[in-house]
């Protein structure tokens, strides 16, 4: 306007066809002002080079046909028809229509279209009018439907011409209400819906996992083929289906329904800390093709999905991971899962094999010596019978009353309505106990769980059980129990876990325990710290009962099949067997027959064993002589020995024997001549010695009193040398010269 006001030339008629011109471009500008987000009986989708798609009124989501990556990739032409985000990367599909292994085939005479027809929203052949996917509605005609996308993500089908189409009586069906593998904000959560994943990830078929909400409708549950594979938390009073769930998720899943929709949650979505409608744009959760339950939220500045929570978050998250009375602890790898005391694998093979699903047994029946094993922090599958109780001594007590109770749990608490009136509760079970893990937090029960006090026991000094491990004699968690010599184990009260002390006071968790084998297994911090070369600084004091038997790895084969094992991270070690046990009066060793309170050669009073009996480290106990268990040793298979003719050992033997005799012949020969050799130097070195005396003596250079003192002959510094070779104790012994003449004579003895 300023323009046109400035220019006096310019006529109202050009201000117009400005004015006109900007705001074409403006529309122009907008990314979705030309599409359209309904489709009718006269106008459907038709797949091809146009690729006709319909997009929401606010530009958030996008229908048509598509491929997946991994078809475009291979140059397949499998086609899809369904919606994702509109104008995202990397691109999100929330929702498949036909999915039912029905893509539609793509040819140069034939291509998909998505119409109205016979009064269903269907996906078409062109050509042949093969139907691969319809709505399940029916009506009079087509004529007066629509179908139209919303800017939530819902595609409706409605009656067209009212008033308001979108009426709840006027929606004949909805793609919220039949979703694929993805839930997002609008949705509800009923025992109606549920959600089924992918066949892998480029293919959008049926996959093996589904969620939805159980019979019960008080938990969320993931099915693998029809089987319990994920559970959201313990159904009951105490439980929710909340429980076990990520909150801003259960808020979603819920449509804010409940009264924790404003729940707070990380500043990730926002730079609020309370969660609202609002605050849930772009977000998702994914019934994944792997079995995990996915929560996830665009980043915007990041322009990805950012993981917020999923489940199962590890291998103890999956339902009943070890099978029924087996016990599974993420923390105790490598060795996560193993039987509760008193139980053993019920297929042993399968759980060698890393199978658990078969569970454990019992190694002994119940209701007769039995005792309640406790468990601290436990989760554990639904109970079977809740009741009030006024402490846990009642509960225990109603629970050891039927032989059919298996297991109890005491929980206490308070009515809130009414101050300090008490609410609590007694859970027992009564059918096999699944779904165990151990260490699950605030959200764990204390469990008491019946077992036969025979299994949990081999000596009357045995300490009692730390959890789901068991401590055998002679280790020791305290110093009423075991062997003083091998106190070097705690148990945690709140945990229920044991750990080993080391030489220098560090805590090692135990992750497993083999009586029969005498040895356990602790979990080193880390790869590095379980690196040999620096830890050698580190070996255990030789005065401890204990010695390292493997570094850094477990073997599962050097452990019962009560426990598997990953073979990393791990030390292994072993105890010694135990002397005598000690004891301070006679009373002490009643639970070691055939032994007496007396002192020992250590200065200690022990359980000495009686005449005709000897300790046994390995049965711990006192035994006849002569019939004492020792530890079987490895036996080592002999290589078979091929047999050799007699005659051929002869031959040889003559040979070797011919050699030798040669040889000594010849040795002694060479020896004897060069002995002879010194000796004839030795005599001509005395004869000329002589005759050079005798000479002076001849010059009369020489008085008579000097002649006289001339009694030994003269011998210069070379003779001596070479008579005595050197000044050896060969040439200078003359026995050496007999010896030599003895052992030839007796080789010439032999020889005759």
């Amino acid at each position: 306007m300023m323009a046109c006001r400035r220019r006096r030339r310019i006529t109202r008629t050009n201000c117009t066809i400005t004015w006109f011109t900007l705001l074409l471009l403006l529309c122009s500008a907008h990314p979705f002002s030309s599409a359209r987000d309904t489709l009718t009986y006269d106008t459907p989708i038709t797949d091809g080079v146009r690729s006709e798609t319909l997009v929401s009124a606010g530009g958030k989501f996008e229908l048509g046909f598509f491929t997946p990556s991994s078809a475009q990739s291979s140059g397949l032409d499998r086609r899809y028809v369904g919606i994702w985000y509109y104008d995202m990367s990397p691109w999100t599909v929330v929702w498949v229509a036909n999915r039912e292994d029905q893509p539609v085939a793509v040819s140069s005479t034939s291509t998909g279209v998505f119409a109205i027809k016979d009064g269903k929203l269907q996906v078409l052949d062109n050509s042949s009018r093969k139907s691969y996917w319809s709505t399940g509605h029916e009506t009079s005609t087509s004529l007066n439907l629509a179908v139209r996308l919303m800017d939530s993500g819902n595609l409706v089908v409605l009656r067209d011409g009212d008033d308001d189409p979108l009426a709840v009586n006027n929606i004949l069906w909805q793609s919220f209400q039949n979703p694929t593998d993805t839930f997002i904000p609008g949705m509800v959560m009923d025992q109606s819906l549920q959600l089924t994943s992918w066949r892998d990830q480029f293919n959008p078929g049926i996959g093996d996992f589904t969620f939805k909400l159980d019979q019960e409708g008080d938990q969320f549950v993931t099915l693998k083929n029809s089987i319990p594979y994920w559970k959201s938390g313990v159904s009951g009073n105490k439980f929710s289906s909340s429980a076990g769930m990520f909150p801003p998720l259960y808020n979603l899943l819920s449509n804010f329904s409940k009264s924790t929709a404003r729940s707070k949650i990380p500043s990730i979505f926002n730079n609020s800390t309370t969660m609202t409608r609002l605050g849930y744009n772009y977000t998702r959760m994914v019934m994944s093709f792997n079995g995990e339950v996915q929560f996830l939220t665009w980043i915007k500045h990041t322009k990805q999905w950012n993981l917020l929570w999923k489940e199962p978050k590890d291998g103890c998250s999956v339902f009943n991971a070890c099978g029924n009375f087996g016990s599974c602890n993420s923390n105790n790898w490598p060795s996560v899962c193993k039987c509760l005391p008193g139980f053993k694998p019920q297929f042993a093979e399968q759980w060698d094999a890393r199978d658990f699903s078969g569970g454990c047994a019992r190694e002994s029946k119940i209701c007769s010596n039995d005792t309640f094993l406790s468990l601290k922090m436990m989760k554990v599958g639904k109970p079977d019978v809740q009741f009030t109780s006024e402490n846990e001594t009642q509960c225990r007590k109603a629970c050891s009353n039927s032989c059919g109770c298996l297991a109890f749990s005491y929980i206490a608490g308070v009515n809130r309505t009414i101050r300090d009136t008490p609410t609590s509760s007694c859970w027992t079970w009564t059918r096999d106990l699944n779904n165990l893990e151990e260490e699950y937090g605030f959200d764990g029960h204390n469990l008491s769980t019946r077992v036969d006090l025979s299994g949990l026991e081999s000596t009357g000094r045995d300490c009692k059980p730390c959890g789901t491990t068991i401590i055998p004699y002679p280790l020791s968690t305290g110093p009423d129990c075991g062997d003083p010599m091998y106190f070097r184990f705690n148990c945690s009260t709140i945990t229920g876990q044991v750990s080993f002390v080391g030489p220098n006071g560090t805590f090692f968790r135990v992750i497993s325990v083999n009586q029969s084998a005498q040895r356990f297994a602790i979990q080193t911090k880390s790869v590095d710290y379980c690196d040999l070369n620096r830890i050698q600084s580190q070996q255990l004091n030789p005065r401890f009962p204990f010695s390292v038997t493997r570094w850094c790895y477990v073997n599962p084969g050097n452990f019962s099949s009560q426990l598997s094992s990953g073979g990393t991270n791990a030390v292994e070690l072993g105890w010694e067997l135990p002397l005598e046990p000690t004891c301070t009066t006679s009373a002490d060793c009643r639970g070691w027959p055939h032994s007496t309170c007396s002192p020992a050669r250590d200065r200690k009073k022990r359980c000495l064993c009686n005449a005709n009996y000897q300790w046994s480290g390995f049965d711990l106990n006192c035994t006849q002589e002569g019939n004492l268990q020792q530890t079987p040793k490895p036996q080592i298979e002999e290589q078979p020995r091929s047999k050799v003719p007699v005659s051929l050992i002869l031959i040889v033997v003559a040979v070797v024997t011919s050699g030798i005799f040669l040889a000594s012949i010849i040795s002694v020969y060479i020896w004897r001549r060069k002995i002879t050799k010194r000796q004839d130097k030795i005599n001509r070195a005395q004869l000329d010695s002589e005759r050079r005396v005798q000479e002076l003596i001849d010059t009369g250079e020489f008085k008579e009193e000097d002649e006289k003192g001339i009694d030994l002959p003269f011998f210069d510094l070379q003779s001596i040398l070479d008579a005595t070779d050197n000044f050896s104790y060969a040439a200078a012994d003359p026995g050496i010269f007999h010896g030599a003449n003895a052992i030839f004579n007796f080789i010439i003895l032999i020889v005759v």
